[in-house]
């Protein structure tokens, strides 16, 4: 198999095209996951793929998480049955040192799948409880309004009301559940949700870069006002 291995600055336009392509096909189609797919992690990854009738038919990103830590993620294949994630996994642990300082390789794996890395050699040391939050924010949301994931444990809910009384009680349904106990490896433990209400008041349509640079700016800035993050002592 003929794996390619390139920096986002050595991707040709097609090769970049077909990598989106796929990436909507199995992660949109597929899995309907809505989230932000480009995030410009991108911009400073290495796409590890393959090439097979002018598509994209394995692929993942590997970047820089640490000082000697590598994150795995975007992780597909377009045919199954042929062992591709297999020989994708396989290939990616050789390359990704051979291009990257890297002592460590962690990944965010579903549920159905960690088998699958642990044969690879993957130990799961994942804060599974995190996912616990989903539910609450998927309910307090609106029939028109729509959720996406933004990061590991962030969400937006995109509502198109100009209601702030309807924003707010969007946020007051989810932080109510705030110290509800969650169950993870026989323990019990708090959940704990914060919430920030974001207004757009533009009159064109904002891209997704734009927006969730907003979305960031806005989440860091509030949450340095209420914990006193950067403060001097």
């Amino acid at each position: 198999m003929n794996w390619i291995n390139k920096t986002f600055e050595e991707l040709t336009s097609r090769e970049l095209y077909e990598i989106l392509k796929s990436r909507a096909e199995v992660f949109v189609k597929e899995q309907n996951i809505s989230y932000v797919d480009e995030d410009d992690v991108d911009y400073r990854s290495l796409h590890i793929f393959l090439m097979e009738d002018n598509r994209v038919t394995a692929y993942l990103r590997a970047y820089q998480d640490g000082d000697d830590t590598v994150k795995i993620g975007r992780v597909l294949t377009l045919v199954h049955g042929r062992g591709l994630g297999t020989e994708l996994m396989k290939h990616a642990i050789k390359a990704i040192p051979e291009r990257m300082n890297c002592k460590i390789i962690r990944m965010d794996a579903q549920k159905q799948a960690v088998e699958f890395y642990k044969r690879l050699g993957f130990s799961v040391d994942s804060k599974e409880y995190l996912e616990e939050g989903i539910p609450h924010v998927e309910q307090a949301a609106g029939s028109e309004d729509i959720v996406f994931r933004i990061g590991g444990d962030e969400f937006v809910i995109l509502t198109n009301s100009s209601d702030e009384n309807y924003a707010r009680h969007v946020c007051e349904e989810i932080i109510r559940h705030n110290e509800e106990p969650i169950s993870w490896e026989d323990r019990e433990i708090p959940l704990s949700l914060y919430v920030k209400m974001v207004r757009y008041e533009g009159g064109t349509a904002l891209r997704y870069a734009e927006f969730f640079t907003m979305l960031q700016n806005e989440l860091s800035n509030e949450y340095k006002r209420t914990y006193g993050v950067g403060k001097p002592l």
